[in-house]
């Protein structure tokens, strides 16, 4: 019974049922208490003792306070003497008026005795299970240990290094480039951080000294959460966790703050990054943790953005991950390698490690320890000119230079820096195509050599507040559906605003419309009554060509081989979604003009 709740619900549940029935004495480990800590393997913390403070937090009226005062007694039964320590709790017991806070320090302080483990350890478990319960926090940001450890071997600090976290939260990645530093000195690392609340200063600056390490926190309280600081000193090595969900934020208006694009005020992610980057000594590196959606994020000023710091040449390296890896962000993370523009490199490494994982708990996953000697391996590789295996240990990996990149819209996605094949002819006088074996007679090229490929008109340029009750319909993938578009699209512009837009984005009859984001598998061909109307951001316009028919170019597209090729080439991220580059790049084959009408009229029977 207790395993079915461990699987069912989570251990903790498992735990209470345990205690339930044998009492406290019961021991139980879960995989997901086996951690490898920078290299060496944790002493297994057993999640029975750190129940009952699980259960008494559920009790309390301030959740926050009594993660503050657990965190407190824990960093003071290590800093201090038996009896000072003791000393300290009754003093802290005294400071409550309300009789639940005073019994629970007591509590608090006879489950902490009862430990078995080294308060380090203590502190890392009671920051994971924290997170775990608030799920969410505004200015604490924890790093999986596993996703810490890789991050600061990428970056790999030297002894004397200045390391610094401009976003540090609890300090989970500075507690581990200090150790990092600590193995290959006897000299005391020094690393520094800003944090944006005082509370928050006071748990990570407990975090570093109960790893036995040295900092120097500051709270930005002038700043706040909102605000990406773009006060610039500079470091060897730069960590960073950003809170770049943040929709709301305060971008500077001036240009010397953002050299590679004002970011787009939406969204804060790439703010976050331009900062990483420009807090580098020449030499630096920094590892900084983004959103997955970063990697092909399809606005027009995140685009730019991005595109700008890859022509820099400071993007080095781009790590995918999967989700549900953050205790804080259930959605598909990355991880960017960045350098200083005087180092620049002309190719940038793609590595997808979302396969790289083992499933911990029912909704949390980590990255395995092969996968973390697999990535650091291929990354120094990579520096060094090396040639990369096939995929191994669930880790696959690609090096494209910036022009292919380029040609790609600046996709930082290991599929898309590959590139497509085209069929080849075979020995018998046929080859073998998305149709299925055609005659080797056929043109054979891609479907940009033949077609216009036309994005819709960009969401900054058509945004929602443009909206005309009764104007000239756009058409979006919420719009295309059952192999048709939608007689009456709900978004509408003016005559005038549709005037102002490039004439590419106006949709033709015979035209076929591909859906660019959600289920890219989605198609329809434009007739007559949708002539002039306007393609939207989340589609892609195909137009035919001189000697390509429409009606043969709409079969081909909706052909089931060719939808299976786009699914196949789909990007993964918070909302799927494929590119024009990739539509481009499609194999496409053309029969004589009489047999494309032929094959045009199977259409009705697929």
């Amino acid at each position: 019974m207790a395993e079915w709740f461990d699987r069912k619900h989570g251990t903790t549940y498992g735990d209470r049922f345990r205690r339930a029935i044998h009492g406290h004495g019961t021991q139980h480990r879960t995989d997901g208490d086996l951690r490898h800590r920078g290299g060496e393997s944790a002493i297994p913390i057993e999640l029975q003792w750190s129940a009952p403070l699980e259960d008494l937090m559920l009790r309390s009226s301030d959740a926050w306070l009594f993660e503050r005062l657990v965190l407190t007694l824990v960093h003071a039964k290590h800093a201090l003497a038996t009896t000072a320590a003791a000393y300290f709790t009754a003093r802290i017991r005294a400071t409550f008026k309300d009789p639940w806070w005073r019994n629970a320090v007591t509590e608090i302080d006879g489950v902490l005795s009862e430990r078995r483990q080294p308060p380090h350890l203590i502190f890392d478990h009671l920051l994971d299970r924290f997170a775990k319960a608030r799920h969410k926090t505004l200015d604490q940001y924890l790093v999986p240990t596993e996703i810490a450890q890789l991050m600061v071997r990428l970056v790999d600090p030297r002894p004397g290094s200045r390391v610094h976290d401009p976003c540090c939260g609890t300090a989970g990645l500075l507690v581990a480039a200090a150790k990092h530093m600590s193995r290959a000195s006897t000299e005391l690392a020094v690393v520094s951080g800003r944090v944006a609340t005082k509370r928050t200063r006071r748990i990570a600056t407990m975090n570093l000294a109960v790893h036995g390490y040295r900092a120097a926190i500051t709270d930005d309280t002038a700043a706040g959460l909102s605000t990406v600081v773009t006060d610039y000193e500079q470091f060897d090595t730069v960590l960073l966790n950003p809170p770049f969900s943040r929709e709301h934020w305060q971008p500077a208006d001036d240009a010397q703050s953002w050299p590679y694009g004002k970011p787009n005020p939406h969204n804060a992610g790439l703010a976050w990054l331009q900062a990483a980057a420009l807090s580098l000594v020449p030499g630096g590196r920094a590892a900084v943790v983004m959103p997955a959606s970063a990697i092909e994020a399809s606005s027009t000023r995140d685009q730019d953005v991005r595109a700008a710091m890859v022509e820099a040449g400071i993007v080095r390296c781009v790590i995918k991950l999967r989700e549900h890896m953050f205790r804080e962000a259930k959605t598909a993370v990355s991880i960017w390698m960045l350098g200083h523009p005087n180092d620049a490199r002309r190719d940038v490494l793609l590595i997808d490690a979302s396969a790289a994982t083992r499933r911990t708990e029912k909704t949390h996953w980590v990255l395995t320890g092969d996968g973390i000697e697999t990535i650091v391996g291929l990354y120094r590789d990579w520096q060094t000119g090396g040639v990369f295996p096939p995929a191994r240990a669930g880790v696959d990996a690609v090096s494209v230079s910036i022009a292919e990149l380029r040609d790609n819209d600046y996709v930082l996605q290991v599929d898309a820096g590959r590139p497509r094949a085209r069929p080849l002819p075979r020995t018998d006088g046929t080859m073998d195509t998305l149709l299925g074996l055609v005659p080797d007679d056929w043109r054979n090229r891609h479907l940009g050599d033949f077609c216009e490929v036309q994005p819709g008109v960009s969401g900054e340029t058509l945004p929602p507040s443009k909206k005309a009750a009764g104007g000239l319909p756009v058409v979006t993938a919420t719009n295309v559906r059952n192999g048709e578009i939608a007689a009456a699209p709900k978004f509408t512009v003016s005559d005038a605003t549709a005037a102002g837009l490039d004439r590419r984005y106006r949709i033709h009859a015979g035209d076929v419309l591909l859906v660019r984001v959600g289920k890219t598998s989605r198609t329809a061909v434009a007739d007559d009554q949708h002539n002039g109307w306007l393609v939207g951001n989340t589609c892609i316009r195909v137009r035919a060509k001189e000697g390509i028919r429409a009606e043969y170019l709409a079969w081909y597209l909706t052909h089931p081989g060719v939808r299976e090729w786009i699914v196949s080439r789909t990007l993964p991220g918070v909302k799927p979604s494929i590119n024009a580059k990739i539509i481009k790049s499609m194999p496409f084959v053309v029969p004589p003009t009489e047999q494309q009408r032929n094959l045009a009229r199977t259409v009705p029977n697929l």
